[in-house]
């Protein structure tokens, strides 16, 4: 059965045994990065019921480019992109958006994260492309998720720094802290 949008791929409880195949395409143009990605997809088969399979006829299908910046689109389409463009090889941050193309948010994201974090609004950094307000909004809690009763992880590979989008970076050390990944 085909589906239209990726997000309607993945049900939102998994209790059948049942397994989930995400086709993909990986540019050329990273495949002096191909391992590392490969490895972190092993990675999410290792802990979950979803497998990485590369794209043959499928029409939809992650494909993952090397644009500008680590980032992925498209959770609500049928063709959803990562981008792992310069300065995103490392193993942690191929992971990272990888978990976001299967559904995951941001640990400051999530519904009970004033449980755990607190976001200083008013040292949030507001210049275009960076840190706007709106990545800092809590998804709603969608009943039965399981996601909302983890406890957050500040060790999480989708829990960003703790400065980053602020207006503290002013010493060099916490640029760099904030900038590795």
């Amino acid at each position: 059965m085909a589906t239209r949008r990726w997000s309607q791929r993945f049900p939102r409880e998994v209790d059948n045994g049942e397994t989930y195949t995400i086709y993909y395409t990986i540019d050329r143009s990273l495949n002096f990065n191909r391992r590392r990605i490969e490895e972190a997809m092993e990675e999410i088969e290792s802990h979950s019921r979803i497998i990485f399979e590369p794209r043959r006829q499928q029409r939809c299908f992650l494909k993952i480019t090397k644009d500008n910046g680590c980032w992925f689109q498209g959770l609500n389409e049928c063709r959803p992109r990562i981008s792992l463009g310069m300065g995103c090889s490392e193993y942690g941050t191929i992971l990272h958006e990888l978990l976001h193309a299967i559904g995951f948010p941001h640990e400051h994201n999530r519904p009970d994260r004033s449980n755990y974090i607190v976001i200083n609004w008013r040292n949030i950094k507001y210049e275009i492309g960076i840190a706007p307000i709106s990545s800092y909004q809590k998804y709603l809690a969608v009943s039965g998720r399981s996601e909302t009763t983890l406890l957050l992880g500040s060790g999480s590979v989708l829990a960003h720094e703790s400065l980053l989008g602020t207006g503290n970076l002013t010493h060099d050390s916490y640029k760099e802290k904030a900038a590795a990944r």
